[in-house]
């Protein structure tokens, strides 16, 4: 399967691609895993606040039923892009949607809403069954915990896909690993279709056991409710080992930002030690720092000796003679007098002088050298070559020859070399043919026809004819890929639009079937055709075209629908004598039975008996005659339902009828028959495309009429298909 060592020898450009999308995959996940940490952060007051929004908030349900719990709105304050003050509402503060998160800032809006990652979409709406089920949306489910029920509340966070990804084991445990221990997934069945050895309940494990959480996705699975396969969940908060937001109380955790307190104060500090101090007024009987910033007013009444550096964000104004041998100003320097400096001035940042600056030398280290006998451009301390790499474009510099260099693209060139193009107007007279100038747009022309025309054209297509070598042109194909065309020699001896010089492997959508582009050939798409489809790629047909096939064996398999089957129920009746003694009622089906139709449910059709109950010979069974008769081949209730010729019945659909006997202990519970066919009971079915048919007999029992319960029961069969490697 896609995944394995079986793969690599057959397609390992396959895997490669696979693997940068579950890498993508991980990266949206990590994205809005951070966007949700940073939510739980800006608004945690609001959201442990039980008063106000209960803990019924948090109750995931998916199938999702019911409308949004008002008292589960909140109304989040932002501030947007532009700096203004903004409201959101929230639909429910403990289970945020992505768009919720990108509305407030908190996650990249370019994060797609659903998965992506190909899903099963089985997840339903809650309520809906049958025919008026509606399938969830393909999204993001998002869910805040509060732990524990007591004052100090931890934040736990679960950022989870709704519908089960489409994927094989190996993937599933890929993206575990690419998650780094904060990821957790309820794993794929690997009994049958639906259950699992290693993790029964479907619940969300984290790689190697690390942790594990209920799975918020649940479903039914013969009457038992586990969690879906199929299902990967992030976390974050509290218990989260990777991504941990608050700062716990007990110094386990350490801040990995600066604070703003919003002008409230600390007390009841010890020590404290930092490598910096900066405050608004500050009191002390003994500072000890190596360095002391003031942004206002630093009142000393006594001696300030500074041994190193005295920083003032503010104006300093320095009245009398001062001795400093370290001054660093952060704010704005005013010298109302001429500034004399023995020696040097060292300027980190800009240096500007509106008056203009009056100097000797001017000399910018390895670069350029201005002095009263000229200019000298230098590069890195150097001078440059032709082809020599650059980081800066457009900037300048001399060669050894003294010529003028540019740099273009990244590569140092003659800076004259860029304007060795004349410029022209379009329609204007020109020769030879085939010369090349430039527009006033700054577009290519070129000479043909003696006119000079764009040198670009329209759109073209790949193969054909063309008349001016050097000409490029657009292809539009028909999944609507543009490539770029350039008019050269063809393998026919003419001029031919060449295929794409960018042509590149590109993912679309595509029908299994449907014909490619040559150009495309080994390019990969998503099948159209549903969502358990796969990939195709773009193959050569051997006779100069190409189609999408899929480059995988399709396998399908068949599994038991429990919501789908035939049933009837009927009653079987022991032998009754009368109070006389002398007549009796004899074994039979008593009443009319009918076969019945249900899905998820819901009663699709049924059909009544349409034959004599009684067996052929109607001896043992005669109510006013003595009992008579061979059973049970002879003797034995009959039934038949005839199926409509416009919609008839397809047997090898449905599963092998069985007789079963119902448990009156509990609802829905049946036992085993506990009859035998081929005597002494009797238990025969005909199932035709136009009619079911049924033989019953019991031997035995009592001579009072007691009535025993049976039902003849088939099962719809489900068919899935899934691929795999050659």
């Amino acid at each position: 399967m896609l995944g394995t060592a079986g793969a690599v020898g057959t397609d390992w450009a396959s895997q490669q691609r696979q693997t940068a999308v579950l890498e993508a995959q991980n990266a949206a996940y990590a994205r809005i895993n951070n966007g949700i940490g940073a939510y739980m952060t800006l608004y945690y007051p609001h959201i442990i606040d039980r008063s106000t929004y209960p803990d019924s908030c948090a109750k995931v349900s998916y199938p999702a039923s019911g409308s949004p719990d008002k008292s589960c709105y909140f109304t989040a304050s932002y501030t947007d892009a532009a700096g203004a003050s903004k409201t959101h509402q929230v639909t429910n503060i403990l289970q945020p949607a992505l768009t919720d998160l990108q509305t407030l800032g908190l996650v990249d809006r370019q994060i797609p809403a659903a998965p992506l990652l190909p899903v099963h979409a089985t997840v339903v709406r809650g309520g809906a069954t049958a025919s008026a089920a509606t399938k969830n949306d393909n999204i993001y489910g998002i869910v805040i915990k509060r732990t524990p029920a007591g004052t100090d509340i931890n934040l736990d966070s679960l950022v989870f896909n709704v519908q089960p990804y489409a994927l094989v084991q190996a993937d599933m445990s890929a993206l575990l690993r690419m998650s780094n221990g904060v990821g957790a997934s309820s794993g794929l069945p690997d009994r049958d279709a639906t259950t699992s050895s290693i993790n029964p309940k479907f619940d969300l494990k984290a790689y190697a056991g690390a942790w594990s959480a209920a799975n918020p996705v649940q479903q039914l699975v013969k009457n038992v409710t586990t969690g879906v396969p199929g299902i990967l969940a992030w976390r974050n908060g509290y218990a989260a080992a990777a991504t941990l937001e608050l700062i716990r109380r007990d110094g386990s955790l350490k801040p990995t930002a600066d604070w703003d307190f919003a002008n409230h104060s600390i007390t009841n500090l010890d020590q404290v030690n930092a490598k910096g101090m900066n405050t608004t007024t500050l009191t002390s009987g003994s500072v000890t720092t190596g360095t002391l910033t003031a942004d206002k007013a630093a009142k000393l009444n006594s001696t300030l000796d500074v041994a190193g550096t005295l920083t003032a964000l503010g104006k300093m104004v320095v009245q009398g003679a001062t001795d400093i041998q370290s001054l660093v100003v952060n704010g704005e320097a005013t010298f109302k007098a001429p500034v004399k400096m023995d020696k040097s001035l060292e300027v980190s940042g800009q240096l500007k002088a509106n008056g203009g600056v009056r100097t000797g030398n001017l000399n910018i280290e390895n670069g350029a050298q201005f002095s009263s006998s000229g200019a000298r451009l230098l590069a890195y301390g150097n001078h440059v070559t032709v082809g020599m790499g650059c980081l800066e474009n457009l900037a300048l510099a001399q060669d050894s020859n003294g010529r003028l260099m540019m740099c273009t693209s990244n590569y140092w060139e003659a800076a004259n070399s860029n304007y060795g193009l004349s410029q022209v107007k379009a329609g204007d007279s020109c020769s030879p043919e085939g010369s090349a100038a430039y527009l006033p747009n700054g577009l290519m022309a070129i000479c043909k026809g003696s006119k000079w025309q764009a040198a670009a054209m329209g759109n073209q297509v790949a193969g054909q004819s063309c008349t001016t070598k050097g000409m490029m042109a657009a292809e539009i194909t028909a999944q609507g890929v543009a490539n770029l065309l350039v008019c050269q020699a063809g393998s026919g001896g003419g001029l031919a639009w060449s295929a794409s010089i960018y042509a590149r492997a590109k993912a679309e959508v595509a029908k299994e079937g449907d014909n490619c582009n040559t150009d495309q050939i080994n390019a990969m798409a998503s099948n159209s055709n549903g969502n358990q489809s796969g990939i195709l790629r773009c193959i050569s047909n051997g006779s100069g075209g190409a189609q999408w096939k899929m480059p995988f064996k399709k396998y399908t398999e068949e599994i038991i629908d429990p919501n789908e089957y035939l049933a009837v129920d009927f009653r079987w009746m022991d032998w009754h004598r009368n109070q006389l003694g002398s007549k009796w009622w004899g074994q039979t089906i008593p009443g009319q039975i009918t076969l019945k139709h249900w899905k998820n449910g819901e009663l699709v059709n049924k059909w009544d008996n349409v034959k004599d109950r009684f067996g052929d010979d109607k001896g043992l069974y005669h109510v006013d005659a003595a009992a008579g008769g061979n059973y049970p081949n002879e003797n034995y209730s009959h039934a038949r339902f005839h199926f409509s010729y416009i919609t008839p019945m397809e047997p090898s659909e449905w599963t092998e009828p069985m007789f079963r006997r119902p448990a009156f202990t509990c609802m829905n519970c049946y036992l085993d028959d506990d009859g035998r066919s081929n005597g002494p009971d009797r238990r025969e079915v005909d199932f035709k495309p136009m009619y079911l048919e049924f033989k019953f007999y019991n031997k035995g029992g009592g001579e009072n009429g007691e009535i025993h319960y049976y039902q003849l029961i088939m099962f719809k069969k489900k068919r899935w298909t899934y691929l795999t490697t050659e």
